[in-house]
C-alpha cells in the first residue's frame, strides 16, 4: 500500500495489507455474490436491511471519489470528475473520529454528496430487482460524527466550510453540528422518492444538546 492511499486503502483492525488470503475484513462481494445472498434469503423469510452509513463512517467512499476525480481530470473530464464528489476541497475543518480518522465525514453542503447516495441507491434496488426482492428499508447509520467540545469548539465535522456556512445562512439551522439533521432529512426524501423507508442509529432520531457535567454531546 502506498501512504497516499492512491491505490488501495490503508488496512485497519488487523486486517492486514493484502487482498488474496480472505484476511477478515479485506474482500468484497461482487454484485452476483450479493443476489445470491438475497435469494437465499428470501427462500428463508429473512429480510435483508443494506446499511449505507452516513455522513460519518464514509472514509472509503470519500477516497474512493477522490481517486475518481484524479482519474477523470486526468483526462480532461472536468465536469465528470467533480459529479460525486463526497469531499470538499476548501474545507477547514478539524476533526478526530473516535477512530482517529479527520476525513471520514462527507460534506453535507454539496449537490455532488447526494447525487453519489441517489447512484449507489439506484445501483443497489437494481441488485434487489435483479434478485426478485423488494427493498423496503435502508439503514443510513447516521452514527459517531465527530461535534465541538468544550475544550476546542472549533473542533468538529462541517465548522470551517464554506459551502455549509453558505447553506446555514440559507436555512434555519443555527449551527454547524445542526447540519447532521439537514443531511438525515434530505437522505430520508431521497429514499422517501423511491418507496424506501429510513432506518438509522438513534442519532438520527435525538436532537443532542452540550450536557455541562459531562462535558459531551448527548440527547436532549
Amino acid at each position: 500500500h502506498t501512504k497516499n492511499e492512491f491505490d488501495k486503502l490503508n488496512p485497519a483492525y488487523g486486517s492486514g495489507p493484502f487482498t488474496v488470503d480472505n484476511t477478515p475484513g479485506t474482500g468484497y462481494y461482487s454484485a452476483e455474490d450479493f443476489i445470491e445472498i438475497l435469494k437465499f434469503a428470501k427462500e428463508r423469510h429473512i429480510e435483508i436491511i443494506p446499511e449505507l452509513d452516513f455522513p460519518g463512517h464514509a472514509r472509503a467512499a470519500i477516497i474512493s471519489m477522490k481517486a475518481r476525480e484524479r482519474r477523470l481530470m486526468a483526462e480532461g473530464k472536468t465536469k465528470e470528475a467533480k459529479m460525486y464528489l463526497l469531499h470538499e476541497p476548501n474545507d477547514a475543518s478539524r476533526y478526530k473520529s473516535v477512530q482517529m480518522y479527520d476525513d471520514n465525514v462527507v460534506n453535507v453542503c454539496q449537490e455532488s454528496t447526494y447525487k453519489f447516495l441517489e447512484r449507489v441507491l439506484d445501483d443497489v434496488l437494481d441488485l434487489y430487482k435483479k434478485a426478485g426482492v423488494e427493498l423496503k428499508v435502508v439503514h443510513i447509520g447516521g452514527d459517531e460524527v465527530p461535534h465541538p467540545t468544550k475544550d476546542d469548539p472549533e473542533h468538529g465535522a462541517w465548522m470551517k466550510s464554506p459551502n455549509c456556512k453558505s447553506v446555514l445562512k440559507k436555512s434555519d439551522y443555527e449551527k454547524p453540528e445542526d447540519l447532521f439533521y439537514y443531511f438525515v432529512d434530505k437522505f430520508s426524501k431521497i429514499l422517501a422518492s423511491k418507496g424506501i423507508i429510513t432506518a438509522g442509529w438513534e442519532e438520527i432520531g435525538m436532537k443532542k444538546e452540550w450536557n455541562e457535567e459531562e462535558e459531551e454531546f448527548q440527547p436532549g
